[in-house]
């Protein structure tokens, strides 16, 4: 008997006492640690990257490290939260069959309706001109740009099989088939960019990471994002996004099901996938980086920091969601110094009732009830066409500013971040929106030119 109790004594230690975590460490020099626990954070190089290693440990284990000299930080790696339309009898813009309810793209005075409770529901009646510009200012600008302009969607994938979608993926032929695949079980790494076969964007999920070829979305939210920048106009098939010069980069780092259906019912993720991902869209020459996702402080760590920071100093245009909590209490990254940090409106040019805002929000877009692609092997909740769903939340209003971003990036390839947002902002004030309740501490400025 004793020796049972001892047997137990001894489970329940390795179990709830030394269970093993995820930590990112940072050395204070270069040279390579001696400890096969460790693993380089990311190949991509600098001088502070360089110098970080992930691993697993216990916490008896993170004590001991702590008390080595060559050893300058260590962080934990944190789970994070990504954060009906009545068409009016309108002009017709476009021979797709589902335009008619993008009122982002184009507000042609459309309804939407939302449940309040069981019982109640409210309708919100569009305003013409609380949109995004309309099919006419967004195809002269597009005509404008010098070339196709790569947009990272860091999120839960991509469905790059959709028809609305398939032409809008980024490809690195490189390390493609001859058809521009990916290749069957590549071993070799033809770019030297420490992602052996990323035809089309990486996988950060995979608990192998040379498994990462296939950016699948099981959840939909990454396709949802990616067709609100860059759906196939006039194909007969949905609706358009904003440019089809924008190339879609596909970056997984979340999978599974959201955790919940409302606004911010989104994927999760972890913080050590978020920044890979930033890294990864930076070294593959992203010129924007969208980031529908959000962090409190008390989740914030420097390697994330730096990640982002990385991204803004090769001049990457980073837009993130403002977040979904109708609060003015700052979210990252939106709260981080040079992200474009995007809150929501809805289709009579209020603020969203779910949107944040305040001092940490640089613009506003639509977010209430977006129309956008949806990945075909999953079945919509909200909308009767197989491949396409309605959406709530900040997270639908990031891609419209980085779509615009993108464009004008394609326009102005030499100019700042400075230089990007201040024209953005321009656009912007045409009309100033404010919140329904208590006025706004900061900056809120409605898209509307």
């Amino acid at each position: 008997m004793k020796s049972l109790i001892l047997m137990l004594v001894c489970i329940s230690s390795t179990v709830y006492g030394e269970s093993s975590q995820d930590y990112v460490v940072l050395f204070k020099n270069k040279i390579a640690p001696r400890d096969s626990r460790l693993t380089r954070f990311t190949p991509y190089h600098s001088s502070y990257f360089d110098r970080l290693y992930q691993g697993k440990f216990t916490a008896k284990e993170v004590a001991s490290l702590h008390k080595r000299r060559n050893i300058q930080k260590i962080e934990r790696v944190h789970e994070i939260s990504f954060s009906s339309i009545i068409p009016n009898q309108a002009q017709a813009y476009s021979n797709d069959p589902l335009y008619k309810w993008q009122w982002g793209i184009q507000n042609q005075a459309q309804s939407t309706t939302s449940d309040i409770d069981d019982i109640r529901s409210r309708r919100l009646d569009g305003v013409s001109g609380i949109d995004i510009g309309g099919p006419q200012t967004l195809n002269a600008l597009e005509e404008k740009m010098q070339g196709d302009v790569i947009v990272a969607v860091i999120d839960s994938g991509v469905d790059i099989e959709h028809p609305d979608l398939k032409n809008a993926i980024f490809k690195n032929m490189t390390e493609c088939d001859a058809e521009g695949r990916v290749r069957f079980r590549p071993t070799d790494d033809r770019d030297q960019n420490g992602y052996i076969g990323d035809c089309h964007g990486w996988d950060f999920t995979k608990e192998n990471a040379k498994d990462g070829q296939r950016p699948f979305d099981d959840q939909g939210h990454g396709t949802h994002l990616a067709g609100i920048l860059s759906m196939q106009r006039d194909n007969a098939v949905g609706g358009r996004g904003v440019s089809q010069k924008i190339k879609i980069l596909p970056i997984k780092v979340s999978h599974g099901q959201s955790n919940g259906s409302g606004p911010g019912a989104t994927p999760e993720s972890f913080t050590d996938r978020v920044a890979k991902g930033i890294l990864y869209a930076t070294k593959m020459g992203a010129k924007v980086i969208n980031l529908s996702l959000g962090w409190p402080r008390s989740l914030d760590t420097t390697y994330l920091r730096e990640a982002v920071q990385e991204a803004l100093r090769q001049n990457v245009l980073i837009v993130a969601a403002a977040g979904n909590n109708h609060s003015e209490s700052p979210i990252f990254p939106c709260a981080y110094q040079g992200v474009l940090c995007v809150g929501a409106v809805s289709v009579d040019g209020s603020l969203a009732e779910f949107s944040n805002y305040g001092g940490a929000v640089d613009i506003l877009a639509p977010g209430d009830q977006i129309l956008s692609t949806y990945p075909q092997k999953l079945t919509p909740s909200f909308f009767s066409v197989v491949g396409h769903e309605i959406k709530n939340g900040t997270s639908q209003a990031a891609p419209f500013i980085s779509g615009l971003g993108a464009m004008l990036r394609g326009i102005f390839p030499d100019y700042s971040l400075s230089d990007l947002k201040a024209i953005l902002f321009s656009w912007a004030l045409k009309n100033v929106v404010g919140p329904p309740g208590p006025p706004p501490s900061g900056p809120l400025r409605g898209l509307n030119w």
